[in-house]
């Protein structure tokens, strides 16, 4: 017997309706990673996010990380690879976090800074 390597592409083809569930069945395991407290995500179409809810950017970015790690272990078992480019991180500070007043630097008066 005789083996011989060949390459196994990977993706749905643009605008095959019926595609569309089996990727939504063979993605669950991507959009299920966040499941601690303080971790939330989602997908679109082929596209997902994680979100973390935490107190501190620091929290934010160890939070993050542990749900990449665990979907880099997605991609490796799903022949799959992220596309890094799309990769985006938005962090926004809690609007309860005091901000304190600056001076303007034309006019001398008080501003304050909106989060």
């Amino acid at each position: 017997m005789c083996l011989t390597l060949f390459s196994v592409d990977n993706g749905i083809g643009q605008g095959e309706t019926s595609l569309m569930l089996l990727y939504l069945i063979y993605s669950y395991g991507l959009v299920a990673i966040p499941n601690c407290v303080n971790e939330d995500g989602g997908a679109y179409v082929d596209d997902n996010f994680f979100l973390a809810t935490v107190d501190s950017f620091k929290q934010s970015d160890i939070t993050l990380n542990r749900m990449l790690n665990r979907a880099d272990e997605w991609f490796i078992a799903h022949n799959s690879q992220a596309e890094i480019t799309k990769f985006k991180c938005l962090q926004f500070p809690c609007p309860h976090v005091f901000v304190p007043r600056l001076p303007s630097p034309r006019l001398g008066l008080a501003m304050s800074l909106k989060v």
